[in-house]
């Protein structure tokens, strides 16, 4: 069975969430070590982070509203 886009997404914002936690916590080593921080991979800006929410979002709907027209007939 597949998982709906409802779960995708908290685990995208789960994720993205502990990401920046981490990221911080780089920055203030790196800062006392006085080395430049790397950007850490898989770490999403913004605008890709609002884009994900919108396409996982439109898939769930769209998983939605094929549920509802099969219950129907």
């Amino acid at each position: 069975m597949e998982k709906f886009g409802l779960f995708n997404l908290l685990s995208a914002l789960i994720s993205a969430s502990g990401n920046e936690a981490k990221t911080e916590g780089r920055e203030e080593r790196a800062a006392e070590n006085k080395t430049p921080a790397a950007p850490p991979a898989g770490v999403f800006t913004p605008e890709q982070r609002a884009a994900r929410c919108s396409q996982i979002l439109e898939r769930h709907e769209r998983i939605s509203r094929d549920i509802d027209r099969k219950n129907r007939s």
